[in-house]
């Protein structure tokens, strides 16, 4: 199936993307990069950016809402003001076929960053929710396949065949079919969420935004758990639903085992972590022993396998619907229907993608009636 997909080749014998299919290949452009020090520019003030800058010199950086005149010590323009003969390295990972549309509408000459690290031979930074993706998803395409075999709708099978083909082969052309679309996640129609009689644990609340979206929509719930180790996200969450009874905020992280862990970063990064230095509480979901629950919903940065192990208990026995977040680690996509399918094998599986870019694929699980 995906593997048999075969690639154009550049003069070295190396698969190309297709993503330039009828235009000028990707390694055409980026050996006129590394040729012309003058002509080369980058679209979009980000880390991807600063990686490249940190490797080469860099003649500009295009960008229409960076609020100041230089990135990294380089000059920010607007895309209209780009020279003609310029040679732009797509540099928005969030969304990349905005920036491949208004780059080719520009008439400027292109590629996105994940040909331009393939090609350059620069040593550049993985990015993130991405290191070692293709490796793992080549080695494991009898385990997708099996996957793919699960799937309960046409969509969820068209979405994991892009992100399969960008995986294997860093194709940006992949990802095109999907937009932003991030007041939809967790809130699919197939879901068929009731107003009334709702239990939700929001496992990764954040700040709070999904479990208020959640009352929003089920305004008639009976009760919400959420669940944040972060103490600057958790006093967000405490004081956003302070008057609101039927909202259970507890500070701490779920995963297999009870015990503590240490967490890195801040906001919606925070994640468990050998090089943190955040130390947090770690409880399993099935301690709790809740009475009743009818949907879980788990987005906590690659703990998502470890506190599935820890809730097994509660899915058995209260069959929830289940929004997991599969895009943090390249295991997540097969080992997380595998986790939950040896609980409950009366599931339906869906998949969804929410951005432009690698970040926010969730999978859901929608019991058999």
């Amino acid at each position: 199936m995906w593997a048999s997909m075969r690639m154009p080749s550049d003069p070295s014998g190396r698969s190309a993307s297709p993503v330039q299919a009828g235009h000028a290949p990707p390694w055409s452009l980026v050996q006129d990069f590394l040729r012309h020090p003058q002509r080369r520019f980058l679209f979009g003030a980000t880390a991807a950016a600063a990686q490249i800058c940190r490797e080469l010199p860099i003649a500009g950086i295009l960008d229409d809402h960076f609020p100041r005149s230089a990135f990294c010590d380089v000059p920010v323009t607007r895309l209209s003001q780009a020279r003609p003969d310029s040679l732009v390295v797509a540099t928005q990972l969030g969304r990349p076929a905005s920036a491949a549309a208004a780059l080719t509408a520009s008439g400027l000459r292109h590629c996105d960053f994940f040909s331009f690290a393939r090609w350059s031979g620069l040593l550049l930074p993985e990015v993130r929710f991405w290191s070692g993706f293709t490796d793992q998803t080549a080695a494991h395409l009898q385990e997708l396949a099996w996957l793919r075999s699960q799937l309960a709708d046409e969509l969820s099978v068209e979405v994991l065949d892009r992100l399969v083909q960008f995986r294997l082969h860093a194709d940006v052309s992949a990802l095109h079919g999907f937009t932003d679309r991030q007041t939809q996640q967790y809130f699919e129609d197939f879901l068929e969420l009731r107003r009334d009689g709702e239990v939700f644990a929001d496992v990764g609340g954040y700040d709070g935004a999904t479990t208020a979206q959640f009352l929003q929509t089920c305004p008639g719930a009976t009760q919400c758990w959420c669940f944040e180790p972060h103490p600057q996200n958790l006093r967000l969450i405490e004081t956003r639903f302070q008057d609101d009874q039927r909202v259970r905020v507890v500070g701490c992280a779920l995963g297999e085992q009870a015990g503590t862990a240490t967490m890195a970063g801040h906001g919606s990064v925070a994640a468990i972590s050998t090089h943190g230095t955040l130390s947090i509480p770690v409880r399993t979901l099935d301690s709790l022993q809740l009475p009743h629950l009818t949907w879980l919903k788990m987005d906590i940065e690659g703990s998502e396998v470890s506190a599935l192990k820890g809730s097994a208990q509660t899915i058995a026995r209260c069959r929830p619907r289940l929004a997991i977040c599969v895009y943090h680690q390249a295991e997540d996509l097969w080992e997380i229907p595998r986790l939950v399918l040896n609980i409950d094998s009366r599931y339906d599986v869906y998949l969804r993608h929410y951005t432009e870019g690698v970040v926010e694929t969730v999978m859901y699980f929608v019991p058999l009636k």
